[in-house]
C-alpha cells in the first residue's frame, strides 16, 4: 500500500526536514523584505503576501524534495489495488499529514515572528538615530551659543563662553577637538600687555647675572583696566584648558586642578600671546607655538608631544623651563629667542632637535638631554653660560660656527668643540 510504502521510505522523519528546510528558505525569502537601510522602522512587504508566499515556497520544496526522494528510492511503484487501509496504515497516513501541517503552521509562524522582530529591530535603529540627532543638535546649540558668548565685548559674558565650551568640550567627545580649536584661536586674537605689568610672574631663579630682574612693584599696575579684564579671561582660558591636558598618571603639583583627561589634543598656538603659561604634565599629540610670545615664566615640566612641535620665531621674555619634557617627533627650535634662563635637563628629543640660529641670552642647560637623531645648533647665539654635560645625540652634536659671547662665562660644551674667537668649532 501507497502508505507503507512511504512509510517505509522513511518519509513520517522527512517531514520534519521539510519543515526545517522551509523555514530556512523562508527565512531567506522574509529577509529581502527588511529594511535597506538604518534608520527605516518599516518592513517591506504586507504579512499576506509573506505568509501567502512562505506556503508557496514551503510545498515547492516539499514537492522537489519528494520527486527528488523518490527518484533516489530507483523510481518504486506504489501498489494501486483497492483494498481497505487497516488502522496502522490510517494512523500513519494521519501522522504524515500531522507533519506537513505542523511543518506548513510553522513557516506561518516565522514570517509572523520575523516581521516582528525586524520592526521592533528598525524601531530600535530609528529612536537610536532620533537620540544621535537630538544630542548632535543639542551639542550645537550649546557651541553655537558659547562661541556668540565669547565673542562679546563684556569680559564677564566671554569668561562665562569660555566656561561653556569647556564643558561642552568634556560632554562631546567628537567635538572635543573643535571646541579647544575655537579656545586657541581666542588666544591667538591679537592682544598687548607690557611684559612688565605685575600680573606676569618671573621667578628669581630664572634671573641669572647678565639680566635685570624687569616686573615692578606688585602695587603697581602698568596695565589699563580693559586689558587686565582681558588677561583674565585668556587666564581662565589657560588653566582650565591645561587641566585637562595633564596626564593623571604623571607627579606634578597641580593634584587639584587635574579634571578628565583628554587625550590626542593638538594645540594650535600660533603667533599666541600666552601668559604665565604652565602646562606641566600635560600630553598633547601636536603643538604648534611658532610666533608665539610667553610672557612671564614657561614652564613645560614634563610636558609630552608625542608627535611635532614647533617653536619657531617664539619668544621667552621670562624663564624657559623644559626639564624632563619628552619630544616623540620632529622639535623645531629654531630662530627663538630666549630672553631669560633655559633649562633643557634631562628632555629627550624623539629624532632630531633643532635650534639654528636660537638665541640665548642667558644661562642655558642642555645636561642629560637625549637627542634621538642629531643635536643642531647652526648660527645659534650663545650669551651666557652653557653646559651639555651628559648630553647624548645619536647623530652628534652640530654646533660649528655657533657664537659665543665672551661675557657669557663658564661652558661645558659637548666633546670635540671648542671656542675661538667667538665661535664654536670643532676640535682636531
Amino acid at each position: 500500500m501507497w502508505v507503507n510504502t512511504l512509510v517505509g521510505s522513511g518519509w513520517i522523519p522527512l517531514a520534519g526536514v521539510l519543515a526545517a528546510m522551509c523555514k530556512s528558505l523562508s527565512m531567506g525569502m522574509l529577509r529581502r523584505g527588511a529594511p535597506a537601510a538604518q534608520g527605516d522602522a518599516t518592513v517591506r512587504g504586507s504579512l499576506l503576501r509573506q505568509v501567502v508566499g512562505g506556503l508557496v515556497l514551503a510545498v515547492l520544496v516539499a514537492i522537489i524534495s519528494t520527486i527528488s526522494l523518490w527518484l533516489l528510492l530507483g523510481g518504486p511503484k506504489i501498489a494501486t489495488a483497492g483494498t481497505a487501509l487497516n488502522a496502522i496504515e490510517v494512523y500513519s497516513g494521519l501522522r504524515i499529514s500531522l507533519a506537513v501541517v505542523a511543518g506548513l503552521g510553522a513557516v506561518v509562524a516565522l514570517v509572523v515572528a520575523y516581521r516582528r522582530q525586524r520592526y521592533n529591530e528598525a524601531q530600535h535603529l530609528l529612536s537610536q538615530v532620533s537620540d544621535t540627532r537630538d544630542a548632535v543638535r543639542l551639542f550645537g546649540e550649546r557651541f553655537q551659543s558659547a562661541s556668540g558668548q565669547i565673542g562679546s565685548a563684556e569680559p564677564a559674558v566671554r569668561l562665562a563662553g569660555v566656561y561653556g565650551l569647556l564643558n561642552l568640550a568634556n560632554d562631546w567627545k567628537s567635538g572635543r577637538q573643535m571646541c579647544v580649536d575655537v579656545l586657541c584661536g581666542y588666544l591667538r586674537m591679537p592682544f598687548e600687555i607690557s611684559p612688565a605689568d605685575a600680573e606676569l610672574v618671573y621667578s628669581m631663579v630664572y634671573v641669572g647675572k647678565n639680566r635685570a630682574q624687569p616686573i615692578v612693584s606688585a602695587d603697581v599696575l602698568v596695565s589699563d583696566n580693559e586689558t587686565r579684564r582681558e588677561f583674565q579671561v585668556r587666564l581662565a582660558i589657560q588653566r582650565t584648558l591645561v587641566a585637562h591636558l595633564r596626564n593623571p598618571s604623571k607627579k606634578h603639583e597641580y593634584d587639584e586642578e587635574v579634571l578628565e583627561f583628554w587625550p590626542d589634543i593638538r594645540l594650535d598656538l600660533f603667533g599666541a600671546v600666552l601668559c604665565n603659561f604652565d602646562v606641566e604634565g600635560c600630553d598633547v599629540a601636536w603643538a604648534d607655538f611658532r610666533r608665539a610670545r610667553f610672557l612671564g615664566d614657561a614652564k613645560f615640566w614634563r610636558f609630552t608631544v608625542i608627535h611635532e612641535a614647533k617653536f619657531q620665531w617664539a619668544v621667552f621674555f621670562g624663564g624657559a623651563a623644559f626639564s624632563g619634557a619628552a619630544f616623540g617627533g620632529h622639535a623645531n627650535f629654531c630662530d627663538v629667542k630666549f630672553m631669560r634662563k633655559a633649562s633643557f635637563l634631562g628632555v629627550k628629543f624623539g629624532v632630531d632637535g633643532e635650534f639654528n640660529r636660537a638665541v640665548f641670552e642667558d644661562e642655558v642647560n642642555f645636561k642629560s638631554t637625549g637627542f634621538g637623531a642629531g643635536a643642531w645648533f647652526p648660527g645659534a647665539r650663545f650669551m651666557g653660560a652653557a653646559s651639555f654635560k651628559s648630553s647624548q645625540a645619536v647623530d652628534g652634536h652640530h654646533l660649528a660656527n655657533a657664537e659665543v659671547e665672551e661675557r657669557a662665562g663658564w661652558h661645558d660644551w659637548p666633546s670635540g668643540f671648542e671656542v675661538v674667537s667667538g665661535r664654536i668649532r670643532e676640535t682636531t
